[in-house]
């Protein structure tokens, strides 16, 4: 298996599918039509020989949003207490195929960590990631994989359950055993990354009749879930 970082532009069918099915399997509404990546997106896409098997999607906060309180609820969700805003990424999808479920090592964990080690080498010092908050399996998965629970959302759009937010320290989740077998499975082109990671939410966005509701404009919650309510 490979995993490799892809222009947001290259790999919008296959988002579209990953994207649809992810909110599907949460019980979410995947929306009237196709939604494209989000132009400042990070995008890893993992190959075997029979092609994609999975796929996932980070975004820096500051190509987002211009403060914690647009990305979250502080109320609820008190990101400021870990670090700076700029130094925050969040993780908005990360789809395996059913297929490629049951693989050694697991698709799932590999794209996360390869997720994490990306947003490092660029910078960052944490990541956010959500999941409904009586899915006890992926929590307990995040968990062991460094994440700390921040808060919970509710009457989230679009979402028929309580979200938990948790955010990973980067230089706890380096140190993951797993992080090794990462050598030689992951390519990333410094220059496509340096692409993306220069581009912004408005700019991005501009001249596209601006962001649909969930396309991950400004307000539209590409990183993690949108605000909530108490």
């Amino acid at each position: 298996m490979t995993i490799r970082l892809e222009l947001p532009e290259d790999i919008a069918p296959y988002f579209n599918h990953a994207r649809a099915e992810t909110m599907r399997e949460a019980g979410c509404d995947p929306g009237g039509g196709p939604l494209d990546p989000a132009p400042f997106g990070m995008y890893l896409v993992a190959r075997d020989r029979q092609g994609i098997v999975g796929l996932a999607e980070f975004c820096f906060f500051d190509q987002v949003y211009s403060s914690f309180a647009d990305a979250y609820c502080p109320e609820r969700v008190p990101l400021a207490s870990y670090g700076p805003f700029g130094q925050f990424v969040g993780t908005r999808t990360i789809f395996v195929e059913p297929s490629a479920r049951r693989r050694m090592p697991p698709v799932f964990l590999m794209l996360a960590l390869a997720g994490c080690r990306l947003a490092s080498s660029l910078g960052a010092r944490f990541t956010t990631a959500t999941t409904s908050a009586a899915n006890r399996g992926l929590l307990g998965l995040y968990r062991k994989t460094g994440g700390e629970l921040v808060g919970t959302l509710r009457d989230v759009e679009g979402v028929p359950c309580e979200i938990a937010v948790l955010v990973f320290q980067l230089a706890n989740v380096m140190s993951h055993p797993a992080m090794a077998r990462l050598d030689g499975m992951v390519e990333v082109d410094p220059e496509i990354a340096k692409e993306i990671r220069q581009r912004s939410a408005r700019d991005a966005w501009r001249g596209r009749g601006g962001a649909r509701e969930g396309q991950g404009g400004p307000r539209g919650g590409a990183v993690g879930a949108p605000r909530g309510r108490r």
